[in-house]
Formats: structure tokens, C-alpha cells, sequence
């Protein structure tokens, strides 16, 4: 090593081609990871815009029979008062 010259390692070249891939691999877990999570925040959207869209219904369901003159309505097999009904519709909408 005179002159300042470094001893070049043989396995150097294949060292970094093995970095290299472990690094490839954990970006491909790490993407894979993420793009379960997103599909599980996705499952509980699409949870909430259900429950909206069932909400909705149910008020346009009710606005329909009191716009007949009609003050209560079977849903789910029980006799409910129209008006509690969008209440409570409005209710879960907001939250």
C-alpha cells in the first residue's frame, strides 16, 4: 500500500450487489405492508359510507310515508314513529 493505493477487496462487487438487493426487498415488504393497511382503511370507509348511505335511506324511506300522511313505519319488524326515525337518521349521519 504505497502511494496511497487501497487494496481492493474481490468480494467487494458482489458484497454491494447482495446490499443492493436487501435493500430492494425490504422496499418491496415495506410497500407491501402499506398497501395492506391502506386496503384496511379502506375496508372501514367503505363500513362508514354504508352506514351513511343506510341512514339516508332510511330518511328518504320516512320522508316518503309522512309526505303519504303516514306518522309511523315497519322497519326491521317494528312500528317506528317517523319523526324518531329521521332524528336518530340525522343523528348517526353527523357522527
Amino acid at each position: 500500500m504505497l502511494g496511497g493505493e487501497e487494496e481492493k477487496d474481490p468480494d467487494a462487487a458482489k458484497k454491494e450487489e447482495e446490499r443492493q438487493e436487501a435493500l430492494r426487498q425490504q422496499e418491496e415488504e415495506r410497500k407491501a405492508k402499506y398497501a395492506k393497511m391502506e386496503a384496511e382503511r379502506e375496508v372501514v370507509r367503505q363500513g362508514i359510507r354504508d352506514k351513511r348511505y343506510e341512514s339516508l335511506g332510511q330518511i328518504l324511506l320516512c320522508s316518503l310515508q309522512a309526505s303519504k300522511g303516514l306518522l309511523s313505519v315497519t322497519m326491521n319488524g317494528k312500528q317506528n314513529n317517523i319523526a324518531s326515525l329521521i332524528e336518530y337518521s340525522e343523528e348517526r349521519i353527523e357522527s
